[in-house]
């Protein structure tokens, strides 16, 4: 029975895990009603009436008005619904609450201007400003400012446009709220900086084609210094400030077209003129086409079968056969009639038994249009349980008789009592099970997952996007993966707990090709055709070996 104990604000937050079956592990506990809470400022204290404070049923529990800053000592313990007057306790744990964050202001957004070598403009021409809060409620602005202009003084978010004779931008902001009497008040300097002289930057300008042969540029492009982009090209020649896509055709080339370009370290854009001064080259080919390779061996169909039967104990596999239409997904019932194709419709006269499904893995060729299933090979697994109806509630009370009429006349009958009410046994823990589709294995995490109500994982569980379901699919396409996960309903906490990583239940394969294998002694009823056919290649059957080439048989070896 483990649990956390975590600082809140004048407060502590204790989590406690789910409690288990100390001898059916994976069990969750069915007996617990409810949780006490003790705590106290001294360590080793003994629980109490008096220290006590929860009982209650919750794995999260917060425990208020409590003084920040002081050492608080917890102890808890799970009751059972058996023996409620037998406690056992946990080990004490401790924490220290916090106090609630304090009243801030502060400013975003500000940076330093550079003024150019001319004295005229800023780099950048203004600067948004905006305030930043913390635990204000109904704020009032007020800003101010040296150095400069603001396009508000009373709002939350200000612009600030520098002066052109300043040396620097001084701005202050003043804020009042609720329960601030006097402002709380934040200033900042943005320094202004003037442009040093600078060298002359230089590039390399670039332009893309497919072609065979490559033509001489016509257009112009735009050059941006700050990110290096080369784009806008005007021409209509078939060349590309971006490599164009591909186009596959054998043998073409990528050519490109150079030229070097220079500017003021204060320029932002350059236009470059392409019909003159540009190198044009070729960087890359496209290959032949190789040779059509030859047709790939057929792939398999794949898919997990099963029939149901309801039993005490795990019952023997069934005896006999059934035919599987892979077209249709569809399943003949088993020669032994215990086993039914679906389980049965109604639950009367089952309680207290499982559910047990007997499993077969299927996998044919692709060809293949029915299978036949041997189910004495099958793997005997429960599904679901049957719960028992819980004993009947005590009888009710007899309604009062009515009152005797008057002498003379025969007053009239009374009232018949309510009928008393019936109690009702709570239902016990039931499995489900639920399916996933995929193309992907499962996450590793987390090793087991609870959603409150009798319900499925939630969407993207161990699945990142895909959504889980009750029922398994009639088919899968091909690449498709069936997933599935086992959990237990326990209507008492009504929370469904999904045990374990999910698990491989069937898969569809498509075409197998270029598969190495040791295959160890290889049996073959038909033809082995090595590269072709009886025009050029080698074929092996049950008279022997030919090796034909350029449509003649060249070598055989066996009965000619």
């Amino acid at each position: 029975m483990a649990g956390t104990l975590s600082a809140g604000v004048n407060s502590l937050i204790l989590k406690l895990d789910t409690p288990y079956d100390t001898i059916r592990t994976s069990d969750i506990r069915d007996d617990l009603i409810k949780v006490k809470v003790w705590s106290s400022t001294t360590a080793g204290f003994t629980p109490s009436d008096a220290n006590k404070v929860f009982d209650g049923l919750s794995l999260s529990i917060i425990i208020p008005n409590l003084t920040p800053g002081t050492t608080y000592y917890v102890r808890y313990a799970f009751i059972s619904e058996i023996d409620e007057a037998q406690i056992t306790y946990s080990s004490e744990l401790s924490g220290v609450p916090i106090v609630a964050s304090a009243q801030t202001v502060d400013i975003s957004g500000y940076s330093a201007f550079v003024k150019n070598s001319a004295g005229t403009a800023f780099t950048p021409a203004t600067a948004g400003l905006a305030a930043v809060l913390n635990g204000i409620t109904t704020p009032v602005y007020a800003w101010t400012i040296t150095g400069g202009t603001l396009s508000s003084s009373n709002t939350a978010s200000t612009t600030v446009t520098p002066a052109l004779s300043a040396t620097s931008v001084s701005v202050t902001l003043s804020v009042t709220g609720v329960g601030i009497i006097t402002p709380i008040v934040k200033t900042i300097v943005m320094a202004i900086v003037n442009e040093a002289a600078s060298p002359p930057k230089y590039a390399t300008a670039y332009l893309y084609q497919w072609a065979t042969t490559a033509n001489t540029p016509t257009g112009s492009s735009t050059y941006t210094w700050t990110t290096g982009a080369n784009s806008g090209y005007t021409g209509s020649d078939g060349w590309s400030t971006t490599v164009p896509t591909n186009p596959g055709t054998a043998l073409l080339k990528l050519w490109t077209a150079t030229k070097p370009i220079s500017a003021l370290a204060s320029a932002t854009t350059t236009t470059i003129d392409w019909t003159s001064g540009a190198v044009v080259g070729s960087i890359s080919q496209n290959g032949a086409f190789g040779a059509t390779g030859s047709t790939g061996v057929a792939g398999v169909n794949a898919v997990t079968v099963r029939v149901y039967k309801p039993a005490i104990t795990i019952p023997s596999p069934p005896t006999g056969s059934s035919t599987y239409t892979w077209a249709t997904s569809t399943l003949t019932a088993p020669s032994d009639p215990t086993w039914t194709l679906s389980p049965p419709a109604s639950t009367s006269g089952l309680q207290g038994q499982t559910l047990w499904a007997a499993t077969v893995s299927l996998t044919d060729a692709a060809t293949s249009t029915t299978t036949n299933v041997n189910w004495t090979t099958s793997s005997v697994i429960a599904q679901s349980y049957y719960a028992t109806n819980g004993t009947n509630g005590a009888t009710g009370a007899t309604g009062a008789t009515g009152a005797t009429g008057a002498t003379g006349a025969t007053g009239p009958q009374g009232p018949q009592g309510a009928a008393g009410s019936s109690g009702t046994g709570s239902q016990g823990i039931s499995a489900r099970v639920a399916y996933a589709v995929t193309t992907t294995t499962p996450a590793g995490t987390p090793a087991n997952k609870t959603e409150t109500g009798d319900t499925v994982p939630a969407t993207g569980s161990w699945f990142a996007g895909v959504t889980w379901q009750t029922n398994s699919p009639a088919s899968l396409s091909e690449g498709q993966f069936l997933y599935q996960v086992d959990g237990l309903y326990n209507p008492a906490t009504n929370t469904t707990n999904w045990i374990g990583i999910p698990y491989l239940s069937s898969l569809k394969v498509g075409n197998l090709q270029a598969i190495s294998a040791n295959t160890g002694n290889l049996t073959v009823t038909g033809t082995i055709t090595v590269f072709g056919n009886t025009t050029s290649g080698i074929l092996i059957d049950g008279s022997g070996i030919s090796i034909y080439n350029d449509s003649k048989l060249r070598v055989r070896l066996g009965s000619i």
